[in-house]
This record gives C-alpha cells, sequence and structure tokens, in this order.
C-alpha cells in the first residue's frame, strides 16, 4: 500500500484538497498496491477557505512521517490565513521531510 500525507494549513481551499481525495481515493479503490490518504494540520482541525472547520487524521508533531511515499498539498487563501500557516516553521520542516 502506498501512503500519501495530505498537509492542510487553515485556510486551504477545500476544492483543492477535494482534486487530492477524489483522485487517491479511486486510486484506493481501483488500483494495485492501493493508495490512501491520509490528512495532516498544525492543530487537530483546519479551517478551509470557506470558513468550515475540518478534522484532521494527524497534526504535524504526531505524524510518523517515514510512513508516507508521497506529500500533497493544496493551495489556499490568505484571506483566511493560508500563507501563514503554509509558511511556518512546522509546515516548512514538514517538506523538507519529503524534499531530503
Amino acid at each position: 500500500m502506498k501512503n500519501v500525507l495530505l498537509l492542510l494549513a487553515d485556510g486551504f481551499d477545500a476544492r483543492e484538497a477535494n482534486a487530492f481525495i477524489n483522485v487517491i481515493c479511486w486510486a484506493y479503490l481501483e488500483m494495485e498496491p492501493a493508495t490512501r490518504l491520509v490528512t495532516c494540520g498544525r492543530a487537530r482541525q483546519a479551517q478551509d477557505s470557506s470558513g468550515l472547520w475540518r478534522s484532521v487524521d494527524h497534526t504535524v508533531d504526531d505524524v510518523d512521517y517515514d510512513r508516507f511515499d508521497a506529500l500533497a498539498i493544496p493551495g489556499g487563501s490568505g484571506e483566511y490565513g493560508f500563507y501563514g500557516g503554509a509558511h511556518s516553521a512546522p509546515f516548512v520542516e514538514v517538506i523538507r521531510t519529503f524534499h531530503g
């Protein structure tokens, strides 16, 4: 099984996140080996660009990055604080973990 980590900063665009969710869930059901999607944020909930709060599976502090094969990051809206979260030290460290 392949595992993909979906990194959600506050202010993430739900439509962009849903694109990852739809494709990866389809891959989970239809492809071999199956692909599983796991969400991650700075806290146990992330607020999307429409103001709705979404629960995440893990926080950046409690996820084991070695379990994941890929990282997906949807864009977002600065109006809802996306850039502050997306450019924060914890998120940058997650990206470095996958890059290196």
